[in-house]
């Protein structure tokens, strides 16, 4: 983010120079803008996101996390869209739509930020700061596609700032006092939304001190501030969750933890790696002539960081990927906004530009995959209106987003049956022991009893079952407690991949809301 300068530059210091002025630049980013919140009107709704929202408003109603549900992650990803689901009600709009708008301002205020601390500390390499600054706008607000809003989506722009405090710390420049704060914060709240992104934080912060000469720099004011907040966080969990800590880390560490791609799969098996290796091979081919200074050692050492991240996850997911791939693709664009005015031909410029828009389309494709269910949507309506809804599946995407697409309410304490896959998945895939084996027999039986009851007590309007690749109706079938349940249900949709139920004493169909 070095290269945003210019524009917020107080008298006396250099803007944006070329042919990018300030009045254009601002206006392409608003520009940019607009086509992000055009393009949410166009994805399918983030799975993730949706749950999260779910949750959101159960906390809000009264429920205690991990105590009347059951979610794998922290309680920040709980917390984290709980704002954008408060506002809604008093605004009386949807939780969707306020935390898009939210999530933009967060966006916006990164951006600013960064170009702000750069600008006051008189970092202005000679190149076109609107050019990046654009470019960086992309990359926040377009490139997510239908990962916007995801909790690696909002980390990447909270750590913006920090990394333009780094640069300038690695130029023995000295940000404002507001600056180190908000560089501190974002720092902090990025590592407490996602732990794994500390690899990102701490690989660049090293690399900053090495080029500070410095090993202060690991303990700058603004990286104590990071510090504070994590430490604030990780005390609030502790005495305010125990039940996080206690139940749920343990069910995450036996069924979530251990699944994952073969480390060949999460190379070569998924877009993710092959599109940082080609962005990596284009930046030291763009920049054969010139050594990898300080601002692209501090990018490219964060995008390792992230690398990491991914590949201790272990699941090859598209947002995983977000934050490594994001810092690339900036540090790309700085290097042909270098190239742009050291008298590069227009041929050669063009060629660059146009590479770049090719791993930009193909980030934009990978993070916009996604499972749909938008079809049963109308069918799901015609049921009943607001529906109550349960799923018998491995996948969180098949309940969700469909249940807030058709204004349907959860009724089970979980997404899916993923403690009966992390389960089984073991238990076919890795030796255990026969203590293990009794411990994740113990956790079928738990998910198993979660979902009668689900379908006991509170008698959902609508189940959806799936039936490939994994054939759920025939382990529904299977279980006789289950079945005798099920009998008061009978087929309204099915498709090849998923059967939908309907209450049998819900009168006959009505017309879509």
């Amino acid at each position: 983010m070095s290269a945003i300068v210019g524009l917020t530059a107080p008298p006396g210091e250099t803007s944006i120079r070329g042919p990018w002025s300030r009045a254009a630049t601002w206006l392409s980013v608003l520009l940019v803008f607009g086509l992000a919140v055009l393009i949410r009107g166009l994805v399918v709704a983030n799975t993730d996101v949706s749950w999260l929202l779910t949750l959101g408003e159960r906390v809000l109603d009264g429920q205690r996390p991990y105590v009347d549900f059951i979610e794998f992650n922290s309680p920040a990803a709980l917390y984290l869209y709980v704002p954008g689901i408060a506002v809604a009600r008093l605004l009386g709009l949807s939780p969707e739509f306020v935390t898009d708008a939210l999530v933009f301002a967060v966006l916006g205020a990164s951006l600013w930020i960064s170009a702000r601390i750069v600008a006051r500390t008189g970092l202005l390499a000679p190149i076109e700061g609107g050019w990046v600054l654009i470019c960086a706008t992309v990359i926040l607000t377009v490139l997510p596609a239908q990962t916007f809003g995801e909790r690696e989506h909002i980390a990447v722009a909270m750590f913006l700032p920090m990394l333009s405090v780094l640069q300038a710390r690695a130029h023995a420049r000295m940000p404002d006092l507001p600056a180190l704060v908000a560089a501190g914060l974002g720092a902090g709240l990025t590592v407490v939304v996602k732990p794994h992104l500390a690899l990102g934080f701490a690989a660049a912060l090293a690399v900053t001190a090495y080029a500070a000469r410095s090993w202060a720099a690991l303990i700058a004011f603004e990286v104590r501030i990071a510090a504070a907040v994590i430490a604030l966080y990780a005390a609030v969990v502790v005495f305010a969750f125990p039940h996080f800590l206690a139940d749920t880390m343990p069910l995450a560490r036996d069924l979530y933890v251990p699944i994952r791609m073969s480390f060949s799969d999460l190379m070569f098996g998924s877009p993710a790696i092959p599109i940082w290796i080609l962005t990596l091979v284009a930046l030291a081919v763009l920049r054969r002539r010139q050594a990898m200074d300080d601002r692209y050692a501090i990018l490219l050492a964060g995008s390792a960081g992230f690398a990491a991240a991914f590949l201790i996850q272990g699941k090859g997911w598209p947002y995983h990927s977000y934050p490594m791939l994001t810092l690339g693709l900036l540090a790309l664009a700085v290097a042909i906004a270098e190239r742009r005015r050291d008298g590069t031909s227009r041929a050669e410029l063009g060629g660059w530009v146009l590479l770049s828009g090719a791993i930009w389309f193909g980030t934009f494709a990978w993070m916009n995959l996604a499972t749909t269910l938008g079809s049963l949507v109308a069918p799901i309506r015609q049921i009943k209106a607001h529906p109550t809804m349960l799923a018998i599946t491995h996948d969180i995407a098949i309940g969700h987003p469909l249940v807030r697409e058709v204004e349907g309410t959860w009724v089970g304490p979980v997404p899916c049956l993923w403690i009966t896959a992390g389960a089984k998945w073991r238990l076919t895939h890795q030796e255990s022991t026969a203590e293990e084996r009794a411990r994740l027999e113990r956790y079928i039986a738990l998910d198993r009893g979660l979902l009668i009851d689900a379908l006991r007590r509170r008698k959902p309007d609508v189940i959806l079952i799936q039936k490939e690749p994994s054939d759920w109706v025939a382990w529904a079938r299977a279980d006789r407690e289950i079945a005798d349940l099920l009998r008061s249900y009978s087929e309204a949709v099915t498709t090849n991949e998923i059967l939908v139920l309907k209450r049998r004493d819900i009168a006959g169909l009505q017309k879509p809301g």
